[in-house]
């Protein structure tokens, strides 16, 4: 099933609730950092990826390194 972009933004912002709410994500991350996860999810998007395919620790882990640069 192949999302369009907004049914695909939707989704991340949707996910990434549900993932706050879960406390998967730490809630103090910055503004940057989610605007990097969010890059970093329309990239793989664009490639033809499923975002939840990602787990939590891969997600937390690319939002870092997005952070530190």
């Amino acid at each position: 099933m192949r999302f369009s972009k907004k049914q695909y933004m939707r989704k991340i912002t949707f996910e990434i609730n549900e993932r706050m709410l879960n406390n998967d994500l730490s809630l103090n991350l910055t503004t940057s950092a989610m605007a990097g996860m969010t890059s970093v999810m329309i990239s793989n998007w664009k490639k033809g990826r499923r975002f939840y395919s990602i787990s939590a620790a891969e997600q937390k882990k690319l939002m870092l390194e997005d952070f530190e640069r």
